[in-house]
């Protein structure tokens, strides 16, 4: 997943348009015009990015739209009776043309076969889709991953604004168990986890395509150990395991805590805006445990193919740990849509009896058996 990178480098950078709304001999039908090439997107983003379509008769094409760049490419969108994977009846005409459709289809691109029309219009819809993320496309890095540039953007996105008890001291992230780390003030009630006034500060708009997802998948807002030094406290026991790339955690959540210990190398605190809170960690997952196992800063090598382990998450009761896999579903949703696919499901699971990891780091006997049942999310 990790190896998803901007469609810029494949396509170039996205060059200025008018559409057939402002040219209007774009709404002809040009007899040059061949098909070029399928590819998914749903009716919302295109209308979003191009406008109100042309409306035409059909049977073959009932949506429509005419496209000129810069350059002086030359391409037409239009609707098409393929099906694609979630949509195998494609609808056509005022059926399709529904402008909240978030439903992936598959369009056609026609142009004249000698232009590059295909890569006029992946990069255009690309760098559309990313700032409907928060993201600027064309400033992303050519080693800067789509997880990683909307993991963080959204990450920054769902944070609370933290008080100025809980922020920490300047010098970034915690080394656990290290002297002098800061140790803000307590919350409400006197407890240094309680959530505080996080939840009632002003909030920024959200990027629209964020919106979105946090409508659908309803994830919580939180503040993590680096806004919070209190919560490198870890507190309760082993709740499931997630199967996940590391550095995706910490695109979403920031540095991990690093531990000396021989259990636990690397960790999250996440504390939600309910006051409810989970931790995130690699028990035995690395060589310090076992010589067969690879060396902690592996598991961050957002470079290294298929990078999975299955975390341990911790917390005081099952739920905090479903409202973690509402927040990394709304993160997927997010990804794979930048470039048209659809969303995975997040392996997260229930440990089987007996497992459990306590404050310490300690765990029972049978805590790195990684099967269980599969946790889902309830309703809200």
């Amino acid at each position: 997943m990790l190896g998803l990178t901007s469609e810029l480098i494949v396509h170039g950078p996205p060059f200025p348009f008018v559409t057939h709304a402002q040219d209007e001999s774009l709404a002809e039908l040009h007899e040059t015009r061949f098909r070029n090439t399928s590819f998914p997107a749903t009716y919302h983003e295109l209308f979003t990015l191009f406008g109100a379509p042309l409306e035409r008769p059909g049977p073959e094409i009932t949506t429509e739209w005419g496209l000129r760049f810069d350059d002086g490419t030359q391409a037409w969108v239009v609707d098409s009776d393929y099906p694609y994977p979630g949509d195998e009846t494609p609808p056509s005409g005022p059926e399709l043309r529904n402008e909240t459709d978030e439903t992936l289809r598959r369009w056609l691109i026609l142009a004249d076969p000698e232009v590059p029309a295909i890569s006029r219009v992946q990069s255009a819809l690309f760098a559309h889709r990313m700032a409907l993320r928060g993201v600027d496309a064309t400033a992303m890095g050519p080693k800067e991953g789509i997880f990683h540039a909307v993991g963080v953007a959204f990450g920054n996105a769902m944070r609370l604004p933290a008080p100025a008890a809980g922020l920490l001291t300047p010098g970034g992230g915690i080394t656990g168990g290290s002297p002098g780390a800061a140790t803000p003030t307590a919350g409400a009630g006197g407890d240094p986890h309680a959530a505080g006034t996080a939840a009632d500060l002003p909030r920024a708009p959200l990027p629209p395509a964020i919106a979105a997802a946090v409508a659908k998948w309803k994830p919580l807002r939180f503040h993590t150990h680096n806004e919070d030094a209190s919560l490198a406290a870890r507190r309760g026991s082993l709740q499931a395991y997630l199967v996940i790339e590391g550095p995706l955690l910490e695109y979403v959540f920031g540095p991990p805590i690093r531990h000396e210990g021989v259990h636990i190398t690397l960790e999250w605190g996440v504390r939600f805006e309910d006051g409810s809170c989970v931790w995130i960690h690699d028990w035995d997952a690395t060589n310090r445990a076992n010589p067969e196992r690879p060396k902690p800063e592996s598991l961050m090598n957002s470079g290294r193919i298929f990078n999975y382990i299955s975390w341990h998450v911790v917390g005081e009761a099952l739920r905090p740990a479903q409202k973690l896999r509402r927040t990394l579903r709304a993160l997927y949703q997010l990804c794979f849509r930048a470039v048209g696919y659809d969303t995975h499901a997040v392996d997260i699971s229930v440990p089987s009896t007996g497992s459990s990891d306590n404050d310490s780091g300690a765990a029972a006997a049978g805590s790195s058996d990684i099967g269980g049942t599969v946790l889902e999310c309830p309703p809200v």
